[in-house]
Order: C-alpha cells, then structure tokens, then sequence
C-alpha cells in the first residue's frame, strides 16, 4: 500500500503494528514509511463488507473486543485530535456546498462540541481505530472473517468506533435500538448510552455527502434529527 502522506502510513503501521497477532486485522509484513509504503498480507477474498447481504455481527463483535483490549503503546494522537481534525475538514466541505442549506454550520458546531466533549471526559484508554466503517472491514474467507483495514487511530473512548455499525439498520428501515441489538451480544461491556451518544455527536457526518446528492432517505432524516 502507497500512501502520499507519510504521516499517515507511519500512523497507520504504528496501529497495524500494535495489533500485531490480532486475527481480525490486516498483518503488516514490511515497512518503508519514508516513503509512505506499507507491505501488508493478502486478504482472500478480500471483498468490502458494504458488499455483504448480512453483517457478521459476532465477528465484529470479535473485531472491536480484539482492537480495543491491546494495550495503546505512547506516540498516538489523543480522539479529541482525532475528532478535531473530522470536524475541521468537515466544515470546510460543508461551507458553500448545497448541504449547508438543510445543514447549517452552527449545527455541525453543536455535534463538534458534543463530540469533543465525549472524546475529553476519560472515559476509555483504548486504541481507536477511527475510521471503522464497512468499507474498512475485509471478508477474510471461510476460515478468518472479518479483518479490518486503514486506521485512522487514536487513543480513547473505544465507543466511537461502533458508530458506522450500530447505525447500519437504519438504513434499511430499523432503528438505532435494533443496531444495538445486533451487536451487544457479542461485545462484553457494551455501554448503549455512551453509543447513542457517540452517534449523535457525529450525525452530520453521516449525512453530508447524502445531502450533496439531494438525498431525503428515512435513514438522512432520522440522523437529520439526532442533530437538532
């Protein structure tokens, strides 16, 4: 893998690197971040779990309890970096888009404060992976699952991270309440206030890129209605 930002392959291979012999992460196998390049094992089949008719609960159940219970090692950026730097560019894409008319900046200012105020309240010591959606977790085949790919990481409050998937029903007619019910079975320790809270905070994230394209889904209005 070529990155063009070699901040970002140090980051990413410094994560990969912690979670060394967890089997729902990708493996790095060599390194040259001087000049953005990571040498990372093969994913068969490899596909995007966006492609997959029903989510693996259990398996990414497995994945977050994998990721978060390794130790974060020093040099990581905190999540309120993190959430900084989301919110930072997502202002900038959203000033003089068509967006800003159902989705004013002074409403995404209120989801940033609520977002930096969850990453800076303590709750958590866990590496993040920071950019955990379905498009970043891999079919791995028959006898491996899901592996996830591309962190974004920090360290913090684990929750963040269940955002992408906890909101996945919602997409197709569910609630968020049926999210949560997918996944608490299969991660010990699953605190659904703290969940909902963490979706609320980033909902106009979910819904700038839909609202570029003129999209007024069930799925933009409910998280239209988590910004308010």
């Amino acid at each position: 893998k070529l990155t063009p930002d070699h901040s970002i392959a140090e980051s990413e291979a410094a994560a990969l690197r912690a979670w060394d012999g967890c089997s729902r992460v990708v493996q790095v196998l060599a390194t040259e971040v001087a000049d953005g390049a990571i040498l990372l094992e093969g994913v068969d089949p490899g596909t995007q779990l966006l492609e997959a008719a029903d989510v693996p609960w259990a398996e990414i159940g497995d994945l977050l309890t994998q990721i978060h219970t390794v130790t974060p090692p020093p040099g990581f950026p905190t999540l309120e970096d993190r959430v900084t730097f989301m919110y930072g560019l997502a202002e900038r894409g959203l000033r003089g888009s068509v967006a800003e008319a159902t989705l004013p900046i002074e409403t995404l200012d209120r989801a940033r404060l609520r977002a930096l105020a969850l990453a800076a309240d303590g709750r958590g010591n866990s590496i993040v992976h920071g950019d955990l959606h379905p498009g970043n977790v891999l079919d791995g085949g028959p006898g491996r699952g899901a592996v996830a790919i591309d962190p974004r990481p920090s360290v913090g409050d684990p929750s963040f991270d269940l955002a992408d998937w906890v909101t996945l029903p919602m997409r197709e007619g569910g609630t968020l309440e049926d999210g949560f019910d997918a996944i608490a079975p299969h991660l010990p320790g699953f605190d659904a206030e703290r969940v909902r809270a963490w979706c609320v905070a980033l909902s106009p994230l979910f819904v700038m890129r839909p609202l570029e394209r003129g999209e007024r889904t069930p799925f933009v209005e409910a998280m239209l209605s988590f910004c308010r």
